[in-house]
């Protein structure tokens, strides 16, 4: 099952916390037209599921981290206050390579593996604008692929 964005649904009061194990975490990372690189991350935090529905699961995530990496000729001041940006003017960059690896988790109980992927669908920069070490800032709309495969084994909840 492959799903992108998921929706956070209501559980149960009596619902089942799942303990996982990390068996793979990475980075994204975009180059990008103006020499600058961006690594960027998520994690998963927490499973819940319905036990009255064992397929109906709830994820938490982290909120994705980012990290600009640029020549020191594009840097800036760096701006005080950059809840600011939000209204700032910016433009759409130009993604030359990109690396967009899965997350890959199993659930203790169960032996299923989820795998989590944090996509873009595009990055701007904004004009005269720098994050808080003087770095160009942009900004990054994503969304989180999640896969999850059947139970390792029938009858094991």
């Amino acid at each position: 099952m492959v799903m992108s964005n998921p929706k956070p649904r209501p559980m149960p009061s009596d619902y089942e916390e799942l303990d996982f194990t990390i068996d793979e975490e990475s980075w994204n990372e975009y180059t990008l037209n103006d020499g600058a690189r961006i690594k960027g991350r998520v994690f998963l935090a927490k499973i819940i599921r319905d036990p009255n529905n064992p397929t109906q699961m709830n994820f938490s995530f982290s909120n994705p981290q980012w990290v600009v990496y640029s020549p020191s000729h594009m840097r800036g001041p760096p701006h005080p206050n950059p809840q600011d940006f939000s209204t700032a003017e910016k433009y759409e960059m130009k993604v030359q390579n990109s690396h967009e690896p899965w997350n890959r988790y199993r659930i203790v109980r169960t032996g299923q593996k989820i795998k989590l992927k944090l996509t873009i669908d595009e990055i701007h920069r904004y004009v005269d604008r720098f994050d808080a070490q003087g770095a160009p800032a942009y900004f990054v709309p994503n969304g989180i692929a999640v896969n999850i495969s059947e139970p390792d084994t029938v009858g094991r909840n």
